[in-house]
């Protein structure tokens, strides 16, 4: 398993905090990442009828910052995103009118 966020938080995370200024929405995004899919969520058992099958699943944090559970919604909403796109390259923008125009 390679170096995840969940893993830099659980090292460091202490150690930052202790040197740097973080705010609550900052920190309660950290502490959820930290305990994200482990025992401190609960968790629950998959398991196959005819008994094939058993293993426990933990539960996610669902915090919209987490990588593995954020990814999926944001992708869905850069897909719609990309749908809207125009299929040539160009350029966005936005800028006022006078009110007569």
């Amino acid at each position: 398993m390679g170096l995840t966020i969940q893993h830099l938080l659980r090292e460091h995370y202490a150690d930052y905090v202790s040197r740097h200024r973080v705010s609550p929405d900052m920190h309660r995004a950290a502490m959820f990442m930290q305990i994200c899919r482990t025992n401190d969520l609960g968790g629950h058992i998959n398991r196959c009828p005819e008994g094939h099958f058993d293993e426990v699943a933990y539960n996610s944090c669902r915090h919209r910052s987490c990588p593995e559970c954020g990814w999926l919604p944001r992708e869905q909403w850069l897909s719609g995103w990309k749908q809207r796109l125009l299929p040539c390259p160009h350029f966005h923008t936005i800028f006022t009118l006078p009110h007569q125009f």
